[in-house]
């Protein structure tokens, strides 16, 4: 098998770093979360935690991978308010901006919510308000801009004895495509996968822009897997995680 001993990962709307969490945090913290969402879902209607087998299976893949391969965490999150999370600190790279296909390198643009406290999930670039208590006005990058001179550089500082390669996870209510489109562009033999949901593309852009994303994907050979704070997700992500590493 061929492995790959670096991986940058690159959180795109990295939030609260959930999944990051998922990759990184002791195994008996997971476990304790695990066991909670296990006796909690013995209760309720629907599925928020996966059978047994499955979430020791990615514990087992997880110690794998994290004891083989050297991991580059990048984020990627234009609300600051998150940066007070413990979290943040131990990244190797961290930026407040939001990434969207411009014409220009950047520009100041505002970033709505859907709530005054400014913290929820779901801040997005598409929306506009008059209510000041619903939004900042924040750095956007041009997306192409983005990778040629700031991904470049990184890659290059992770250089040693071969370049590393490329995992997205995304989830930046919309600018989803335009993130893969730049980054397949610049680095088409360093991106080996993309996780996260891309399922906003289709709520803010409409059928036909989530349909040339697919076919893009698809004729580019990109592989996606949803990653999310959901523990069920996390067991296919590992083993999509695992078999592109050792593939």
């Amino acid at each position: 098998m061929e492995k790959i001993n670096k991986i940058l990962f690159i959180d795109v709307g990295s939030h609260e770093c959930q999944e990051i969490k998922a990759l990184t945090q002791p195994a008996l913290i997971l476990l304790l979360l695990y066991f909670k969402r296990y006796l909690i879902n013995l209760f309720i209607e629907g599925k928020i935690a996966p059978p047994v087998n499955d979430f020791f299976n990615f514990l087992s893949l997880r110690k794998k991978i994290l004891s083989k391969v050297d991991f580059c965490f990048v984020a990627i999150e234009p609300n600051w308010r998150h940066y007070s999370l413990s979290i943040y600190k131990k990244l190797n790279y961290v930026f407040c901006f939001g990434l969207q296909k411009l014409n220009n390198n950047f520009k100041i643009k505002a970033l709505t919510y859907k709530n005054s406290q400014k913290k929820c999930q779901g801040a997005t670039l598409f929306d506009e308000t008059k209510n000041l208590e619903l939004y900042d006005l924040i750095p956007v990058l041009d997306t192409d801009y983005f990778c040629e001179n700031i991904l470049q550089n990184i890659v290059k500082n992770q250089k040693k004895e071969n370049e590393p390669k490329i995992i997205l996870r995304l989830n930046c209510e919309g600018t989803e495509d335009e993130v893969i489109y730049s980054i397949s562009k610049k680095f088409p033999n360093l991106l080996i996968g993309v996780l996260g949901s891309l399922d906003d593309v289709m709520k803010k852009k409409g059928l036909a822009k989530a349909e040339a994303l697919d076919d893009y994907m698809s004729l580019n050979s990109i592989d996606f897997c949803r990653f999310s704070s959901n523990i069920c997700t996390w067991p296919d992500t590992i083993r999509f995680l695992f078999n592109k590493i050792y593939k």
